[in-house]
C-alpha cells in the first residue's frame, strides 16, 4: 500500500470514528431527554392526582356543610 493510500484510509477511519462518536453523543442526549420527559409526566400525573383528590375533598366538605345547613 502506498503512503498516500494509507493516508486516505487513515483519514477515512478518523472521519468515520468522529461520525460514530457524534452519533453516540446524540443518542445519549436523546435518552437523557426521554428520561427527563418521563420524569415530568410522572410529576404532572402526581400533581393532577393531588389536585383531583383535593377537589374531591373540597366538594365533599361543601356537601357536608350544605347538609348541615338543611338539618
Amino acid at each position: 500500500m502506498r503512503d498516500d493510500e494509507l493516508a486516505r484510509e487513515i483519514d477515512q477511519l478518523l472521519r468515520d470514528s468522529r461520525v460514530n462518536a457524534r452519533a453516540d453523543v446524540v443518542e445519549r442526549a436523546l435518552w437523557v431527554a426521554v428520561r427527563r420527559l418521563e420524569e415530568r409526566v410522572r410529576t404532572l400525573e402526581r400533581l393532577a392526582g393531588t389536585a383531583a383528590e383535593e377537589g374531591t375533598l373540597r366538594s365533599g366538605i361543601g356537601r357536608g356543610d350544605e347538609s348541615a345547613m338543611t338539618d
